[in-house]
């Protein structure tokens, strides 16, 4: 049996982790012990796609790669 979602783990925590309110609450939770210090609507996203084109002999092809997820918040 093939599995219909071919989900991986940098994919699981890049769809979590790209949602404001999710990306608060773990981290108010995980770093601030529960305290709602990090707010959904004062985070800052940055762009964090790259593309490049690789040639070989036989055929080019437009890649695309992602980097970490890029956040700024400002705390107090």
């Amino acid at each position: 049996m093939e599995p219909l979602n071919k989900l991986t783990a940098d994919g699981a925590c890049r769809t979590v982790f790209s949602n404001d309110v999710s990306f608060a609450s773990f981290y108010n939770a995980a770093i601030f012990e529960g305290k709602q210090i990090i707010h959904p609507e004062r985070l800052v996203r940055y762009e964090n796609d790259i593309s490049f084109l690789i040639n070989d002999s036989k055929r080019a092809e437009d890649k695309k790669r992602r980097r970490d997820i890029v956040v700024k918040s400002d705390i107090n």
